[in-house]
């Protein structure tokens, strides 16, 4: 494996590429009792149509969910999550918009838990019976999500800014698409997408890179050689489908997500990915910051009902930002955002209030480096994105100076972008 030092923020990774084409990042943590193992699929919610070389195919909506759930189910009746929890591991699994994770933290035991979990994801296992009985669990999953008021606002916004992409939708699909899911489509997209080189294994802790290499070469099947064309539906206007949503649920106060369309493009990675996602996170922290007139000023006079959350979201061809929180006026709050953006464009930021907004944000970058599942999932992301974490990460957040963070303040956060759901008590 090749042994890459990162002097700049006291870390060393081993990489490597197994036989079967699977890339594989080992975090080296000396001293820790803890260890923590990430098997990621370049597959998520958005990768509906794709295209093997012989023509579009197209799937249900929450399939890459469904999968998901159903690979801890193996061919001798056995349940994955059982067995990984049985040898002492904290398994689970997620499904984001672009990507799958298997993942696990144990504190003994790994290299056995290791094998374990690459051989269950190596093993896809469906049947009709099986099929049919996950669907009433998805539905079930489904429908309590429809009446949890944080997924229905942000369900709700994602349908008011984007038309045709995908991250309009649901990852786990809705209760009719769900029930088209057939153990055919899960094998196509199975053999599709679970292929090594589509795929990352990523480890930190006090282990032996050498011998979570030879694991990975010996436990994955070599890969098709086969990567998927992807498609996204029509281009996205940049401007939003639908300006606000209501809906009446048992909530109070009112809550609200004020969404906005960030980028279009259907592909932006390596330094310039990350800069981006940089920036807007910075710039949210910025226009939010409680250390500004502009918070004290709507906390006081009653607008707004606690503090302000943020938080970005990009892939392939769309790309958002959101800020929510509880307020009886919510359409007041996002007047005045609309407002305080524009005076910003203008007049320009704070240098003093931006320096101490982008220190807490490299402070949080940095104390993350002692989270060894938060790196685990840093080294996957970059790796499909092009990206060497470590090498670049801080050199990127120190670089992003306040102009940047006016003209995205300025570009992004406009009445032609921005969209607004509530969700609010009935008869309020």
């Amino acid at each position: 494996m090749e042994k890459r030092e990162y002097t700049n923020v006291g870390e060393t990774v081993y990489y490597g590429k197994t036989s079967s084409g699977l890339p594989v990042y080992v975090l080296r943590k000396p001293g820790f009792t803890k260890a923590y193992a990430y098997y990621a699929v370049n597959y998520g919610g958005i990768d509906r149509r794709f295209d093997l070389g012989g023509g579009w195919i197209d799937t249900p909506a929450g399939v890459a969910h469904f999968l998901e759930h159903k690979m801890f189910e193996m061919p001798n009746g056995k349940n994955a999550l059982q067995t990984l929890t049985a040898m002492g591991a904290q398994p689970n699994a997620h499904t984001s918009y672009d990507f799958t994770g298997y993942l696990f933290e144990c504190s003994g035991k790994f290299y056995n838990i290791l094998t374990s979990m690459l051989n269950f994801v190596g093993t896809p296992f469906f049947t009709a019976e099986s099929v049919e009985k996950e669907q009433g669990i998805i539905r079930q999953e489904i429908l309590m999500g429809e009446n949890d008021p944080d997924n229905v606002l942000d369900n709700n916004i994602r349908q008011c800014l984007f038309s045709a992409h995908p991250l309009k939708d649901d990852i786990a699909g809705t209760v009719d698409s769900v029930g088209t899911i057939t153990p055919e489509i899960l094998y196509q997209c199975y053999n599709a997408f679970y292929n090594p080189a589509n795929m990352v294994l990523s480890v930190a802790g006090d282990v032996d890179p050498e011998k979570v290499f030879k694991i990975a070469d010996k436990a994955t099947r070599k890969s098709s050689g086969v990567d998927p064309v992807r498609g996204y539906g029509l281009p996205e206007d940049i401007n939003y489908v639908t300006r606000e949503t209501v809906r009446e649920m048992t909530v109070s106060p009112p809550l609200y997500s004020i969404g906005a369309k960030a980028a279009v493009e259907r592909d932006i990675r390596g330094k310039a990915y990350y800069r981006r996602v940089c920036v807007a996170e910075v710039a949210c922290r910025y226009l939010l910051s409680s250390a500004r007139p502009f918070y004290e000023r709507l906390y006081n006079d009653g607008v707004i009902i606690g503090g302000i959350g943020s938080g970005t979201n990009s892939v392939s061809g769309a790309s958002l930002l959101t800020i929510g929180g509880a307020s009886m006026e919510p359409g007041k709050v996002y007047d005045e955002i609309v407002a305080e953006s524009a005076s910003i464009a203008v007049n320009g930021l704070d240098e003093a209030v931006f320096s101490r907004m982008k220190k807490a944000y490299l402070g949080a970058d940095l104390r993350s480096y002692e989270d060894l599942g938060g790196m685990c999932q840093r080294l996957a992301r970059g790796h499909f994105r092009d990206m060497d974490y470590f090498a670049d990460a801080l050199d990127i957040i120190l670089d992003i100076t306040p102009e940047e963070a006016r003209q995205f303040i300025g570009e992004v956060l406009t009445p032609e972008r921005m969209a607004i759901s509530i969700v609010r008590p009935p008869n309020v």
